[in-house]
């Protein structure tokens, strides 16, 4: 007897022709069955990239290698700027909704990764500072009316 995967696969199938109430059940196994020897055959026979190689792609989460120490004391000191200018400590995503909400409007857009990392939009904003400036103080107007009936409310 002759026990390779296309033999094998032919019995299956004959099996299921014969009954079929299990037809469905045998389909789906054997796809299953097909990913699974897909997966197992491309994860064996693609090279993993060389390590020397000058043109490696990156991994797409690479916001921590992005940031680095300057970058970050640059974002907090311009953050402390635009704190002290406006009266208001801004938040990630206070900075994400200001970015995505006027930005375009003068075509500067933002990118994935700076969404997610506070020292990044900082940088993207103080990048574009001249173009929003007034944008952000009117921004920072409306944040403090919305804070300030919760803060009467609070006392």
């Amino acid at each position: 007897m002759d026990f390779t995967i296309e033999n094998t696969l032919q019995q299956i199938m004959a099996k299921a022709k014969e009954n079929p109430e299990n037809e469905k059940k045998v389909y789906q196994s054997l796809e299953s069955l097909l990913r699974y020897l897909q997966d197992i055959f491309f994860e064996t026979t693609i090279e993993p990239p060389n390590q020397s190689s000058s043109n490696t792609v990156e991994p797409k989460k690479i916001t921590k290698k992005l940031v680095n120490y300057d970058d970050k004391e640059k974002a907090k000191e311009f953050l402390e700027e635009i704190s002290h200018r406006y009266s208001h400590s801004f938040s990630q995503p206070e900075l994400v909704k200001f970015a995505t909400s006027i930005g375009p409007k003068h075509g500067i857009f933002i990118s994935r990764d700076q969404k997610r990392n506070k020292v990044l939009i900082t940088l993207w904003l103080k990048s574009h500072f001249e173009i929003l400036e007034q944008e952000l103080g009117e921004y920072a107007s409306t944040l403090q009316k919305i804070e300030e009936p919760a803060l009467i409310a609070g006392k």
